[in-house]
């Protein structure tokens, strides 16, 4: 980014969106020592997205970051059953989600516990200090634990891509409509589940009243931010 051509970091604005955490989980299982200070612990993962978002918090002014909250992935055993491609590649791509030692409740847990180390990162108000920066978890995937369904009840295989892991071009545009809604949706308002079988719905359109992507402080007081004289 500060390389391009067409950004002036020091005054454009930026909108960064992170979503990350599932192949950390992918190895959550293997970790030698499954307590809060294993390599792939939810205290571990949150450290590692905390020191990631202070690069990012010394380096670029006028910047939002938009953390999507880690999904369930209990949710990828529904979508691999009886998938044999898929279970073949997920011992590779993914070995705790095939690892039938590794119990729904297990990697709902550590799942879990990845979205409240997350959300932590956002409450401490460490990245609130400054006028132009600002961290919002989005966490519209935090109650998710039904897959996408099509309407005899079976698995929607097109959400996904060809390892039942990654989303397809037509799951990540079902996702990206839902992450503009919870964008737009104030902190401690915002939904904290979708229906993922559900595609044909609106995008929201900012409030009147607070016409901004809303931010931790914007979504406590919009009117010190808000002088209607000055929009056009």
């Amino acid at each position: 980014m500060q390389t391009h051509s067409e950004v002036d970091v020091q005054n454009d604005w930026k909108l960064i969106n992170i979503f990350i955490g599932a192949n950390d989980i992918c190895a959550e299982c293997q970790d030698q020592i499954h307590n809060s200070s294993g390599p792939h612990s939810p205290t571990q993962f949150g450290l590692n997205v905390q020191k990631t978002i202070q690069i990012l918090y010394d380096h670029l002014p006028r910047t939002l970051v938009s953390l999507t909250g880690m999904f369930n992935m209990k949710m990828l055993r529904m979508v691999d059953h009886g998938q044999g491609f898929c279970q073949s590649l997920h011992v590779f791509e993914c070995p705790c989600e095939s690892d039938t030692h590794f119990t729904d409740q297990q990697i709902s847990d550590v799942c879990i516990g990845y979205m409240k180390a997350e959300q932590d990162i956002q409450d401490k108000g460490t990245f609130d200090t400054k006028d132009d920066f600002s961290l919002v978890i989005q966490p519209f995937f935090e109650d998710d634990i039904i897959p996408p369904e099509l309407a005899n009840g079976s698995i929607d295989l097109d959400f996904f891509a060809g390892d039942c892991f990654h989303f397809s071009q037509f799951g990540h545009a079902v996702v990206s409509k839902i992450l503009w809604n919870n964008i737009l949706q104030p902190v401690g308002q915002k939904a904290t589940k979708s229906n993922l079988s559900d595609y044909d719905f609106d995008l929201n359109c900012p409030d009147p009243n607070c016409p901004f992507i809303r931010t931790t402080k914007n979504s406590k007081d919009c009117s010190k931010y808000f002088q209607p004289t000055t929009l056009y």
